[in-house]
């Protein structure tokens, strides 16, 4: 049986770079992806460039949507036939800042949706299936939405921080199966559209872009087989972003 990791966002951003991480040290991967076939196409091209004997597989689904989780188990009843499902990464979900009353209540709970509802509902369909093989690593990437509160962000952050309970909760009654739960919460990440906000502006923003490259790093370590006793943790990858910009600036350096 081929071990499989299954990651979702996993053709871009976050989710792509955990995968270019994992991929020369996994035996398969299952790439979820929400509708860009082209990205997702040359995601896979560029998994196989750098580990070719690597399994790399596609789902397309929209996890925001009941119909989406139902492609998505399908696939997913169909893998778990024929390979063994070790890790689970949960790195999809959109932003979609607003206040509070100015936002439908539709696109609140799509939101809530997407980032937490659609967890839950795998990490229920995979539990079974590992705690069968005394193998599970999952790892939910969460945001600094969660302990560092913004205006706009009240679906987001409750679902982010919700994740992080559950990934405690979760701990709590399964790890004497060897299954591990354990969440990073990034600050704003360093991508395409991250760039191009601060393209205009000064040094210092840009510096507080969190490298995808140590996010995939960490990640590699929290979902390895040999990683047993780290779970129920949040990791802060946000470069201390949380324990500044409070107003308290008289030390700060104008060099």
């Amino acid at each position: 049986m081929t071990k499989m990791t299954i990651i979702t966002g996993g053709t871009s951003g976050v989710g792509l770079a955990i995968a270019e991480d994992l991929v020369s040290v996994s035996e398969g991967l299952l790439l979820v992806y929400r509708q860009n076939d082209a990205q997702a196409q040359n995601a896979v091209s560029k998994l196989k460039s750098i580990q070719p004997s690597c399994k790399v597989v596609l789902c397309k689904a929209d996890l925001s949507e009941d119909s989406g989780l139902n492609i998505f188990f399908q696939e997913l009843e169909t893998l778990c036939l024929q390979n063994q499902v070790t890790g689970f990464v949960s790195a999809h979900g959109r932003l979609r800042s607003e206040l509070f009353l100015n936002k439908k209540i539709e696109l609140i709970l799509q939101t809530v949706n997407e980032h937490l509802i659609s967890n839950i509902k795998i990490v229920h369909k995979l539990i079974p299936h590992m705690a069968v093989h005394k193998l599970g690593r999952f790892l939910f990437i969460t945001s600094l939405a969660a302990h560092k509160i913004n205006r706009g962000q009240v679906d987001y952050a409750l679902s982010k921080a919700a994740l992080e309970t559950f990934a405690k909760s979760l701990t709590a009654e399964f790890f004497q199966r060897n299954l591990t739960f354990n969440c990073l919460s990034l600050g704003l990440a360093e991508n395409n559209l991250s760039k191009e906000k601060y393209i205009n502006t000064d040094l210092r923003d840009l510096k507080e872009l969190v490298p995808l490259k140590q996010v995939a790093q960490l990640a590699k370590f929290l979902l390895a087989e040999a990683t047993t006793h780290i779970s129920g943790a949040t990791y802060k990858i946000d470069g201390g972003l949380e324990h500044r910009h409070n107003n308290l600036q008289l030390h700060e350096s104008k060099s």
